[in-house]
């Protein structure tokens, strides 16, 4: 027993101690920040940006890089900056750490502004690892030096000359790609835009045609980009390590090219190389070999990489846009016929007025600087210009995501256009991107007609922004398919001769399938129909049923998500139909109602009934309810402020508690919830069965809980204990056999009973109060209904027989496999704008009608419609009306964020402040 008490006390310190030290480790690396600031600064009154800086050495690199790579939402990172901390005075500027320093992210026109103006001396340029920019690039070097290099290389390929001279040179290259793109029929437009504008870029800048050199420095290249974007970790194996090596490699051979040409081994080139190896500037001086050598990198880097990412996605939103392309397909022809179909010129790009409207649409949408360099401000913290939140922000154009060239019919605000930066730094290839773009949309436009074969394909952001099927290496999409292909193939070979079909969907990756995408819908994106919406839009056709294949949990799954098809399974006969099945039948008892079958089913569930939806059941636990109902609410107003999710549950609890086994308050009670608080984690965790999983704690949460009704129960049957509850009904009863259930089925479905009982309705109590408190009209209209049943009761407890009169309260083909799981999937009916005018207000008013046949199935349907459902029903609108008209109530953060799982509930548990109607 002592050896148990030890084991007990260590837990509890655990659990207590882990939830602290994650607290201290979250905000130790802020707060050593703003102490360190305000012990330098605490006579100037001088304050830090708003924000955090996010965990010790990696701060808030992770939620960056989450944001790029996984949910996919670029715009997230400093979306969630603004929501958490902009106020009246929001400048645009928050702290943050990332990539190993404290960072300033700005947002802002504003501030933009006056970060890309100033003066070396106020913010100076500054990277994780000079060698990977190079030493000597113009995006590296300051002062004289930095506007020495930028004039060389101005004049080298922003010139009027050098663009006319360019012009030239890249047409046969793109035209000859163009018919070979026609000849295939279908192509990955990243990799054939990469591939011609990389060539292009080679020819231009250091004369070189396409060989097994270029194919290598291709190779390095794509290593050097990778490096950009990945944590500065220089160690074998990194992807830094090896984009320092893949530097290294580019600097060498060009050095050796430059080489070659200095000692005439070549025959001059009319190139980029060899313009700023001969241009002097003002005091007769040249550019010495590591700065040509930097700036050729940099520039080939700069000038294939992102120009061909935005010519890419004017292919995609072209295709898209049939509009946009006629407009843009009319002028391009006009050109092309005064040109006899040949090549277009320098001079002819003014006339091209929409295609110019084009060629700035898709560099806004491409974002082709997602953020600028990084400045250092002189005490050390990094500057991050964070150009891409303009040019996706609602407040600087009408729907920004979309792609309408028609636009720039007027031009945007000051400020918000900086899709090349700005003030010195402002790209230097800004002019040369944009007449490669205008002369591959000629080409395209007067030639040739294309359409996107995934026109909903998702779109990964790193290190660029980019269709999913422009990028995703064969490995990766073999390993995500294999496992939806083997069942698929399954599924095929048993039933070729009958013509059968699976449900359309993907069964998601080997062992966990969809189970990741599920939980994060729920845990952090906090969509919880996100995940079905995701289905719906992927693979909804013109004859969709409403039912979708994956794998959830470890086994595969048809999610059953529209009015018939959730009506079809859950009035299905469990005779070789739909059978029920748990992940651990011993989570929900063995024999319990909800796991039993066919006529043990109905055995129990009209035992049930009986004691707990029969009239005279419903009216002796509306009795009982009702004192604690009231001294909780009394004892709320003395308060005057209280979690609501925290109180409700608990008066809940005691209720059931009381009314299913008569047991008072009491630290066996407190036990008994803290078992059921493990017995409902592990309901919702993985099903997998290891010392400290939540599934192994739940597995023993439901024995303790088990053995303490068990040990009631015994009492009783003794003669110990006489109770008017529902266990001693369950006890009692007979069915027409005059048989009795047996210990193990009472016991069961009491822990079942009590789970359910005060988990979902406390749930549900917890929203009214939520939803009431943002809406006054409906609280207004439930208050003077349940003031004139009050007064006809003089104050006292109302009775079964009030409720009906209470009207306004009452308003608060596929075949699947045999062995595949079915979800039906209630939720989705609810949230369904097909079924409700906007779903997720909260209007009770709505109930003048009744809802369309078969989208209202909050408890279910069929032989295993919820048993509770009018103790539910009761039990919320006794407390609605006790609410109604004694109490009045706030929310203190009605803002606040919500979280779905275990079930939806405000992160701050509603929060209310909560005082006597009368106590003015």
């Amino acid at each position: 027993m002592a050896a148990a008490t030890n084991w007990a006390w260590w837990i509890g310190l655990l659990l207590g101690a882990v939830p602290l030290l994650a607290l201290a480790v979250w905000h130790c690396n802020d707060a050593g920040h703003r102490a360190a600031f305000a012990l330098k600064r605490w006579r100037r009154r001088a304050r830090l940006p708003p924000g955090h800086m996010g965990l010790p050495f990696v701060g808030e690199s992770l939620a960056l890089l989450w944001y790029f790579k996984f949910a996919r939402h670029p715009d997230g990172f400093v979306h969630a900056k603004r929501r958490r901390y902009a106020g009246d005075d929001d400048a645009g500027l928050y702290r943050t750490h990332i990539f190993g320093s404290p960072t300033v992210l700005v947002c802002s026109p504003a501030a933009n502004k006056f970060v890309l103006h100033s003066s070396q001396d106020t913010f100076g340029v500054s990277w994780p690892a000079p060698e990977l920019v190079g030493v000597s690039s113009v995006v590296n070097v300051e002062g004289s030096q930095h506007a020495r290099l930028r004039g060389f290389i101005l004049s080298a390929i922003s010139h009027p000359r050098s663009l006319r001279t360019i012009a030239e040179v890249i047409q046969p290259r793109i035209m000859a790609a163009l018919r070979s793109w026609a000849d295939k029929g279908t192509v990955t437009a990243a990799t054939e835009i990469k591939k011609v504008m990389f060539d292009n870029i080679c020819k231009t800048f250091v004369s070189m045609d396409p060989s097994p050199l270029t194919d290598t420095i291709d190779e390095w290249f794509a290593g050097l980009i990778a490096g950009f974007r990945a944590f500065p970790l220089d160690l074998p194996g990194t992807a830094f390590r090896h984009a320092r090596a893949c530097r290294k490699k580019l600097d060498a051979t060009f050095i050796e090219e430059l080489k070659r040409r200095r000692n005439k081994e070549l025959d001059a080139h009319n190139d980029l190389m060899s313009g700023l190896m001969q241009m002097e500037d003002s005091q007769g001086k040249k550019l010495n070999d590591d700065e040509v050598v930097h700036n050729i990198v940099s520039l080939v880097f700069a000038g294939y990489e992102s120009t061909s990412n935005a010519i890419m996605w004017a292919v995609y939103h072209l295709a898209k846009s049939p509009n946009a392309l006629r407009k843009l397909r009319e002028e391009n022809v006009a050109v092309s016929r005064d040109k006899n179909g040949g090549f277009i010129t320098l001079d002819d790009i003014p006339s091209m007025k929409y295609t110019a409207k084009v060629v700035e649409e898709t560099i806004r949408v491409a974002n082709i600087a997602t953020s600028a360099y990084r400045y250092t401000i002189p005490k050390g913290w990094r500057v991050v210009v964070w150009l891409r939140s303009l040019h996706t922000d609602a407040n600087y154009y009408g729907d920004p995501l979309s792609f309408n060239p028609d636009r720039w019919d007027n031009p945007p605000k000051p400020g918000t256009y900086q899709v090349f930066g700005g003030g010195p730094r402002i790209c230097a290839g800004n002019m040369l991107a944009k007449l490669q773009l205008t002369i591959m949309l000629h080409h395209l436009a007067v030639g040739y007609k294309w359409e996107l074969l995934n026109p909903n394909a998702e779109v990964t952001y790193s290190p660029h922004a980019k269709p999913v099927d422009g990028v995703v290496p064969l490995l990766a999409l073999a390993v995500w398919h294999c496992n939806d292909a083997s069942h698929c193939a399954a599924f095929a070979l048993k039933r070729w001769r009958r013509r059968a079909r699976l449900p359309p969907g993907h069964m998601g990756l080997p062992f966990v399938g969809e189970s990741l995408a599920l939980l994060w819908y729920f845990k952090f994106a906090r969509r919880p129909d996100g995940f079905v919406h995701a289905k719906r839009r992927r693979y909804a056709g013109e004859g969709d049923a409403g039912l979708y294949r994956t794998h959830l949990f470890g086994s595969p799954t048809v999610l059953v998500c529209s009015p018939a098809a959730n009506k079809f399974v859950l009035q299905s006969s469990q005779d070789g139909t739909f059978g029920v099945s748990w992940p651990a039948p011993e989570l929900v008892g063995v024999s319990s109602v909800i796991n039993v079958e066919g006529s043990q089913h109905a055995r129990l569930r009209g035992f049930i009934l009986a004691a707990i939806n029969h009239p005279s059941s419903l009216r002796t636990i509306a009795e009982v309810i009702q004192p604690r109902i009231m001294a909780a609410l009394r004892s709320w107003a003395d308060k005057g402020s209280v979690t609501a999710a925290t109180e409700i549950k608990k008066v809940m609890f005691d209720n059931i508690c009381k009314t299913f086994v008569s047991m008072d308050p009491s630290p066996l009670t407190d036990t008994i919830a803290r078992w059921f608080a493990g017995l409902i984690a592990g309901f919702r965790a993985f099903p997998l069965d290891f010392p400290g999983t939540a599934f192994r704690h739940a597995r023993a949460c439901r024995k303790k809980l088990d053995a303490a009704f068990m040990e009631e129960l015994q009492r009783r049957k003794k003669g110990l204990d006489v109770h008017n509850d529902l266990m001693s009904g369950l006890m009692q009863m007979t069915d027409d056999q005059g048989k009795k259930l047996n210990d193990d089925e009472v016991v069961h479905n009491i822990v079942t009973l009590v789970f359910a009982g005060f988990e979902s309705t406390s749930n549900n109590i917890m929203w009214a109060v939520y939803h009431l408190a943002k809406s006054p009209h409906a609280l207004h209209k439930l208050r003077e209904e349940n003031m004139a049943v009050s007064r006809t009761r003089n104050g006292g407890f109302i009775t079964l027989d009030d409720i009906p009169s209470m009207k306004y309260t009452a308003k608060v083909r596929y075949t699947i496999p045999k062995g595949w799981r079915v979800v039906v999937w209630l939720r989705s009916l609810h949230t369904d704008a097909n079924y409700y005018d906007d779903p997720l207000s909260f209007n009770p008013d709505r109930w003048d009608n009744p809802p369309k046949p078969g989208t209202y199935q909050v408890f279910g349907g069929g032989p295993r419609i919820c048993a509770g459902n009018m103790l539910a029903r009761l039990q919320l609108t006794i407390m609605l009306h006790h609410l109604a008209v004694g109490y009045k109530w706030e929310l203190l953060n009605p803002n606040a964020e919500v979280t779905y799982s275990p079930h939806a509930k405000p992160v701050d548990g509603a929060l209310i402040s909560f005082s006597k109607l009368n106590s003015d």
